[in-house]
């Protein structure tokens, strides 16, 4: 027997293994696509031109197609009260207070009236947010998504 035949019995004896239903509707989440990350006089400026016009180009695409669209954004309020010790801890957060300029959308990734839009305080989308419950009463389950975000965010997001 070889590792991975053992492996794989190890997963049957957990009960691991089980196969998922199919996607019953896909839907595209653009995860902080802000100018925060694009403007140069940023402290986040990430220089990620080429990903953001790739992102124009997928939510073109599924606009078209009519899948659900979702956007996240950052936003804190009275002072960065409801970011806690991650906003007290990583100060450029406070370019995302509520009204600044630095926390609006891109013009050309800007979400449309009937789009869905997830304000976070955290790098999560789905941490605290409501999104697993927006996906899944949207029937978007088991989630089954295409997220486009930044470096920092797919390591908490997707």
């Amino acid at each position: 027997m070889t590792n991975d035949d053992d492996l794989l019995e190890d997963y049957k004896g957990a009960l691991f293994g089980g196969s998922m239903p199919a996607v019953q509707r896909p839907a595209l989440i653009l995860v902080d696509f802000v100018t925060a990350y694009l403007d140069p006089a940023s402290p986040l400026y990430a220089g990620v031109e080429d990903a953001v016009e790739s992102a124009t180009r997928i939510l073109k695409v599924a606009r078209g197609v009519e899948i659900p669209v979702i956007f996240t954004n950052v936003e804190y309020h009275d002072g960065g009260k409801d970011g806690g010790v991650f906003y007290q801890k990583v100060k450029a957060l406070k370019l995302f207070d509520e009204g600044s300029r630095f926390g609006k959308f891109l013009p050309n990734l800007m979400p449309h009236s009937e789009e869905h839009i997830i304000t976070k305080q955290y790098a999560s989308a789905f941490f605290n947010t409501g999104l697993s419950e927006y996906l899944t009463a949207k029937n978007i389950w088991p989630h089954h998504y295409g997220a486009i975000d930044f470096w920092l965010c797919s390591r908490y997001c997707c």
